[in-house]
């Protein structure tokens, strides 16, 4: 369970808080923000700034309120998985776009969302040039209309597929998002 983060409210320009995950975040009175200055798995430049007073979510980080925040220079992790071969798991941990070139009959698999949370991810799927290849897909997988979309199935082309859930994976939405790329 992650833990959570309770800022101190009326803080002072300059004011530093020491979080009991090891990040120190300052205020910044100008903009009447929380900003993350140091921590662990801190790079880069200071992160987005959060409202006086407002609660975060430590390890996946979710944020309670967001008052007047921008996100800047963000990015989400590509997992780029190569090859499917017969069966593929998709770790949901490792990135929210992912990439796969399918080259024998696979069978997937998804794993590691926390139930109570909406957890997604893209699948950019391509064939490779031996196909066509079968897909089968997690049985907790719904789909618009109870059917698996058509893919494309020309060899070398792509797909990209959206996938969420909110409940642990119990139940997915799935859906073909784009279809038939070079």
């Amino acid at each position: 369970m992650a833990a959570q983060i309770s800022f101190p409210n009326n803080p002072s320009d300059g004011d530093e808080f020491l979080a009991s995950n090891g990040t120190t975040y300052q205020y910044d009175s100008d903009t009447g923000q929380w900003k993350i200055k140091a921590g662990p798995g801190v790079q880069g430049p200071p992160g987005p700034p959060l409202a006086s007073g407002e609660n975060i979510n430590v390890g996946i980080v979710t944020f309670t309120t967001l008052l007047g925040g921008e996100f800047g220079r963000y990015s989400e992790k590509v997992n780029a998985l190569g090859n499917t071969g017969i069966s593929t798991n998709i770790d949901v941990e490792d990135g929210t776009f992912v990439t796969a070139t399918v080259n024998a009959n696979c069978t997937f698999t998804f794993t590691s969302p926390t139930s109570g949370t909406l957890y997604g991810f893209g699948l950019l799927l391509t064939n490779d040039s031996s196909g066509p290849h079968s897909i089968t897909w997690p049985t907790s997988v719904n789909w618009p209309g109870g059917s698996i979309p058509s893919r494309t199935e020309d060899d070398t082309k792509a797909d990209l597929w959206s996938f969420f859930t909110t409940d642990g994976g119990t139940n997915w939405y799935g859906s073909i998002a784009l279809y038939n790329f070079s």
